[in-house]
């Protein structure tokens, strides 16, 4: 069993290419988190099914048509795996965690993104 102090396996994040994409990025980055882009919500399902990862973020905006079945595939191959969903809309103006989803964070801020997702792995 891996000690709080190993390295964690990579982020697998699914996101569309943006600036904020990029800022959040450089954030893993600047703490040495290992990211794993996919493009697509396809290629999300097919790199996990094969590697080991330790969080999925998933980009709501790159889901927010696929009724949330990306997030049920991920949980069909890795059931205890971490979902995290980035959405830039108001957190308020939800009632509950879309399904599969374990944690809801703003895009809009890349620090809290940080903060929760170190604590989420590490």
């Amino acid at each position: 069993m891996p000690t709080r102090s190993a390295k964690p396996s990579p982020l697998l994040v699914a996101a569309r290419s943006s600036p904020g994409l990029e800022t959040i990025l450089r954030q893993f980055q600047a703490v040495q988190l290992e990211v794993v882009l996919a493009a697509t919500t396809d290629a999300a399902v097919a790199l996990l099914m094969g590697n080991p990862f330790s969080a999925v973020v998933l980009d709501a905006a790159l889901i927010r048509n696929d009724d949330w079945t990306v997030a049920k595939s991920l949980k069909l191959i890795k059931p205890n795996i971490p979902i995290v969903l980035l959405d830039a809309r108001r957190l308020g103006d939800r009632k509950a965690l879309p399904a599969n989803i374990d944690v809801l964070i703003s895009s809009d801020d890349p620090n809290e993104i940080l903060v929760k997702i170190r604590q989420l792995i590490c």
